[in-house]
């Protein structure tokens, strides 16, 4: 059951956009139709540098390589001199510099009561993303319930104004092809599209999948897991696709997907929440494929 709460973040501004005093401007962010049994909602803020103009000249050109790089191994690099090298880079003139990404911005706030606010600065700028996250449970991996996203936010210092964003739990579809039933010892495909408008898995390339024989689940992340690589994002929505073998012996398999989006998890390593469809910590089934 879903019902309207709101949570109010007041951004000011802060010194990870290195932004001076004069630039900084106030945002307040309105976050609605948050779930319940919602612990906690996590903002991201994300901008990018504005490219530089025509007569760039890149001030790294020709500079020795850092130690770390120098040392790490560079796999499968067609282009590398050697193991661990990159080829010299060029000097650019009369071109723009390519937008470089600043600082994230990561917010969180435990809710009490029906609102709940946070403070931060933000310098004006153009083409801000606002991600924000309702997330249940204060272990170290809490799950996701539901997500949203404003894009290209233009912060107006003359004409600082309110923004909302309502949230919605992400859905999981299984591919038409994903069988309901296969033989004992069979090859199947398990394939589907998650559909997040909050876009918190970002370009992730990896989905999970978690599959329990026999009995059914009562908690996420039960059963066996096993990974995929076969992913593909477009905009709101991340297809997969799982290659696998049935146990050998008629019986019945209970599964669900899930995945961490890492663009959220805490920098300090204390946090990372996953994703998880079906959501059986929301009261949700898991997916079934009989065995026979």
């Amino acid at each position: 059951m879903r019902f309207s709460r709101a949570f109010v973040f007041v951004v000011q501004s802060t010194a990870a956009f290195a932004a001076s005093a004069d630039s900084a401007v106030p945002l307040e962010l309105v976050v609605r139709d948050v779930p319940a049994g919602t612990t906690e909602i996590v903002v991201l803020l994300d901008a990018a540098v504005r490219a530089a103009g025509p007569g760039y000249d890149d001030p790294n050109a020709g500079a020795p390589l850092q130690p770390a790089i120098q040392s790490a191994a560079t796999v499968g690099d067609p282009n590398a001199a050697a193991a661990g090298q990159e080829p010299p880079r060029r000097r650019r003139r009369n071109q723009a510099a390519p937008a470089v990404p600043l600082e994230t911005l990561r917010h969180s706030v435990t809710p009490r009561g029906a609102t709940a606010s946070l403070s931060t600065t933000l310098p004006l700028a153009e083409g801000y993303q606002a991600r924000v996250l309702a997330l249940r449970g204060d272990g170290n991996f809490p799950t996701l319930l539901a997500t949203g996203r404003l894009d290209q936010v233009k912060i107006d210092a003359a004409k600082p104004a309110p923004l909302e964003v309502s949230l919605r739990a992400p859905a999981v579809k299984l591919a038409a092809d994903s069988p309901a039933s296969v033989a004992p010892g069979a090859r199947y495909k398990l394939a589907g599209t998650i559909t997040d408008g909050g876009r918190a898995l970002g370009t992730k390339n990896r989905m999970r999948v978690w599959i329990s024989e026999g009995t059914l689940p009562n908690a996420n992340r039960a059963g066996t897991q096993t990974s995929t690589i076969d992913v593909t994002t477009n905009g709101d929505d991340v297809t997969f696709s799982f290659d696998l073998v049935a146990p050998a012996r008629p019986t019945t398999l209970y599964y669900q997907f899930g995945e961490i989006p890492t663009d959220f998890a805490r920098a300090d390593g204390r946090q990372a929440p996953y994703v998880m469809l079906p959501d059986l910590s929301a009261g949700a089934k898991p997916l079934e494929l009989i065995v026979k």
